[in-house]
Parts: structure tokens; C-alpha cells; sequence
């Protein structure tokens, strides 16, 4: 969901060793930050976090991510200074409209 892509930072991502055999993966999904504009929010922000839909408060969700997805996330991390995982080109965070990697 895009809303929980433009929540990931770099340190949610487990990435296996670059000469592993099985090159899958792991993205640990710990909240949402769906899109809500900033006069519907507290803080002025025009995102809002929360806790994942259809799960206890705090809970977080595993998905596995695909070898060529390891590949774009890699090279994602050495190439870039942002914290982020999906990141606009100024290395903010995107539109939840946009979501895709930076380095693409």
C-alpha cells in the first residue's frame, strides 16, 4: 500500500549479504502514513502515522521482497543519503501518488 511505502526507512530493510545464495528480502512494515492533507491534520503535516490497518496497535507486518527488489534497495542505500525508503527527488518524503524507489 502506498501509504505504508512512503513510511519505510532503510533501517526496516534487511537486506541479505551481496554473494548470498537466496537473494529475497525482508521489509518490516511498522506503521502508515496515509496522505490526508494538512488542514485535516494535528500538526499541520500532510501525513498522518498510524498503525497498520486490521492490526493490533503496534504490531508490525513482514513481506518479503523479491531478489530484484534487493537489487534496486542496494543500490538504493549506497546512492543515496536519505533515510528514507521511497523518497521524492529532493530526498523528502513522496506523494503517496508516487511511490517509487529514487533510484529509478
Amino acid at each position: 500500500m502506498p501509504e505504508e511505502a512512503v513510511a519505510m526507512r532503510v533501517q526496516v530493510v534487511t537486506l541479505p549479504e551481496p554473494d548470498a545464495d537466496d537473494q529475497w528480502c525482508e521489509l518490516l512494515i511498522p506503521t502508515a502514513a496515509p496522505e490526508i492533507g494538512k488542514q485535516w491534520t494535528d500538526t499541520g503535516e500532510i501525513h498522518e502515522h498510524h498503525d497498520l490497518k486490521g492490526r493490533a496497535e503496534g504490531e508490525t507486518r513482514t513481506v518479503p521482497g523479491h531478489p530484484a527488489v534487493t537489487r534496486i534497495l542496494r543500490q538504493h542505500i549506497e546512492d543515496e543519503s536519505s533515510s528514507r525508503v521511497i523518497c521524492s527527488s529532493r530526498g523528502s518524503r513522496a506523494a503517496s501518488c508516487g511511490c517509487v524507489p529514487s533510484s529509478s
